[in-house]
This record gives C-alpha cells, structure tokens and sequence, in this order.
C-alpha cells in the first residue's frame, strides 16, 4: 500500500496514537475481513479494548473514525483513549 503524507496526518489528528493498520482480520479462523483497521479501549471496561473495522478504502476510514469517537466519548465523556490490543487473531500484509 502506497503511503499518502496528507492520509497519515488525517489519521494522526483524529485517531491520536491509536493504532491503526492494513491487514485481514480473522475471526475464529473462517474466512477474513481485508481493509483498514483500528483500536480503542472499551468505555465500559478500561482493561479491554474494542477492534474496529474502518473501511475496504482511505475514503472510509476517517469519517468511520470520527463515527467510532462521537459514539464512544457520547457514551462515556471524558474517556481516555490510551494504548490498546487485540482479542482478534490478525494478519498483516
């Protein structure tokens, strides 16, 4: 995937120092999601996080970001997104 300086600074001002990555996310070993992917902790338990599918595309992904912190910062103001891990097998490419 070819880097896009404009798409990188987009991705640091909204999603922070979250991560985000491109790969095939398997769920249960069946068949995997291909695209852009991201996680943040979850607002209703601090030692966990939440995997989001972001989008197939660079379109997607911001405005499904921006989707994902309304919702989460609606639910629990103040919330501190911090560093983060998966329960989801994942497969870079």
């Amino acid at each position: 995937m070819e880097r896009n300086p404009d798409f990188v600074e987009q991705v640091k001002e909204v999603w922070k120092d979250n991560p985000l990555w491109y790969g095939i996310c398997y769920e249960n070993y069946d068949e995997g999601l291909q695209g852009f992917w991201g996680e943040l902790r979850d607002p209703y338990d601090p030692n966990s996080k939440t995997l989001y599918f972001l989008g197939h595309t660079k379109s997607q992904v911001i405005p499904r970001m921006k989707t994902c912190l309304s919702f989460l910062k609606a639910m629990v103001p103040g919330l501190d997104f911090g560093l983060v891990f998966s329960h989801f097998v994942v497969k870079h490419e």
